[in-house]
Formats: C-alpha cells, structure tokens, sequence
C-alpha cells in the first residue's frame, strides 16, 4: 500500500508540496493527527504519517514514538484503532515492536470470535469481513502467523452471497465493496481460491465515470469503495478488469487544496481520504 501511494507522486508531482503541508497541518502538538475533530487519534494518525512517509516528507519521528507510547498504558480496545497502532509502530519503531508484540497479540486475540473464527471489530458486534482484513493486517506487521488461517477462510465463504460479492457480517445480508474487497484481498494472502464472481461484482459496482459505488443502490460512487476495489483488483492483478480512464478523471475530481474529499458531493477533505485518493491513484499508474 505504502509503495502505490508513493506512486501516486508521478500523477500528481506538482501538488505534493500542497498535500504535504495540508497532512502536516492535521499533526497536533502531541505528534498525533487529527481527522474531523481537534483530538489526536490513532486512526488518522497512520493515514496521515503512512502518506508522508510514502511522499518522502520529513516527519518529527520523535514526537510520533512519544504519542504512540502514550497509547501503550491503555490500548484501543477495538480492532481497528488496534490495528492502526501496530502499524505506526512497525512505521515507526520496528526494533521496539518485539517488546510488545505478546501484549499486541492478546489484544488481537480477544477480538476474535471463537463460536465463528472471525474477528469483531467492536466487542460483542460479531465476525466481520473488515475485521478479517484488519488482524491479518495485523499479524502481518507483527511478523507473526495468524492462528487460525482456515477458519477465516471457512467464515469468509459463509458470508459471500449469491451475486459472487461479499456483506461485511451475517446480520447484514447484502454485498458491499468495502466488504468485497477486504475478503478478497484477506482470501489472496491465505493462498486461498478467489471466485470470478467477486472480481465480477467489483467490475460491476465502477460506474461508467469511473467512480465504485458502496452498494447497488448508493445514489452516487465515493472515494473509500473506489480506492479499496483498486486496491483489492490490484493485489490480485486484475486492475485490467477496470477502465482506468474514467477512474482515473473520477478520482482527480475529488482532489481540492492538498486533500481528497469522500464524494461529489463533500467538501471536508480529511486525512483518511487523501490516503485513499493517493492510494488509488498510484494503482492506477501505468
């Protein structure tokens, strides 16, 4: 992920200066960043220092390892703001990750859900799709292996529908791209087989202007769905599916001042987002 955004560059050289001061100026005084309000979060923080690291800035990493530090005496307990603090760790502090890596694993492993082998983001809200993603994410950045390989694989299955895409839990019965493309990426990396009917229904979610739709029946494309079934096409090189024309004018479109806003129809640009638009822009990249 870190190399496509560090791509993205070469389709917009002259605007790295714009978007690094506008991620720059998300930091807060204790070296987190900041999304929609004043506070530092952790979340923001790894898509904001993960994009500056890709674009080349230079990041007050002293700073950064004393507010992740901070978050050490009392750890997120849900799974993606966990997930986000092992990444900036391996970002940041690699050689110190070790120290903490049986704390980190605990964690994890509390988000797992033992009744169906998936991972919850939240306590108590069930096995999810995305929370598949996140831990083998996190694993990965850990260096470990995922304890029980299969039986995510075994829970992912259960949760593809008839149309070959994927919902995010069981108590959400209906495909998503978000959700798609988070069970494919996570089904690549366990080696495991990836159905023509996944990659059909992302091809099928992209409008003809080149923006992917959430849902079927979402009024209008958005930049996370767009960057994520790239992303996810890409891992498993089949981005020729796409026409990248369109797409590409789709996610250009979004770009205002050194940040990306979330659709047509936004225009709040955060840091979440301007990661999504580096991101899939550097896929993109011929």
């Amino acid at each position: 992920m870190i190399e496509a955004v560090c791509r993205s560059k070469q389709l917009l050289a002259v605007d790295v200066p714009d978007i690094i001061a506008f991620l720059n100026d998300k930091q807060n005084p204790d070296g987190g960043f900041r999304g929609r309000s004043k506070h530092s979060d952790i979340y923001y923080t790894l898509f904001a220092s993960e994009a500056l690291i890709a674009l080349g800035a230079k990041l007050p990493a002293k700073l950064i390892k004393k507010y992740l530090k901070g978050l050490l005496d009392n750890l997120p307990c849900d799974l993606i703001h966990l997930a986000s603090l092992i990444r900036c760790y391996a970002d940041f502090t690699s050689e110190e990750l070790a120290n903490y890596k049986d704390i980190f694993v605990e964690r994890l492993e509390q988000c797992h859900v033992k009744k169906d082998a998936g991972y919850e983001c939240y306590k108590n809200s069930g096995g999810s799709s995305y929370g598949c993603f996140l831990a083998l994410a996190a694993y990965q950045d850990l260096e470990s292996d995922l304890p029980d390989p299969d039986g995510i694989i075994k829970f992912l299955q259960t949760l593809c529908i008839n149309d070959g895409g994927y919902c995010n839990e069981p108590a959400l019965p209906f495909a998503s791209t978000p959700a798609t493309a988070a069970a494919i990426t996570t089904l690549h990396y366990l080696n495991a087989k990836i159905s023509e009917d996944a990659l059909v229904f992302l091809k099928n979610c992209f409008e003809e202007d080149g923006g992917c739709k959430a849902v079927a029946g979402a009024k209008q494309p958005d930049l996370l769905s767009t960057a994520v079934a790239i992303h996810s096409l890409s891992v498993v090189d089949k981005l020729g599916l796409i026409d990248k024309r369109p797409t590409l004018s789709f996610i250009k479109s979004l770009y205002h001042d050194g940040g990306f806003c979330a659709g047509l129809d936004e225009t709040v640009l955060d840091c979440e987002y301007t990661y999504y638009g580096l991101l899939a822009l550097g896929h993109l990249v011929d």
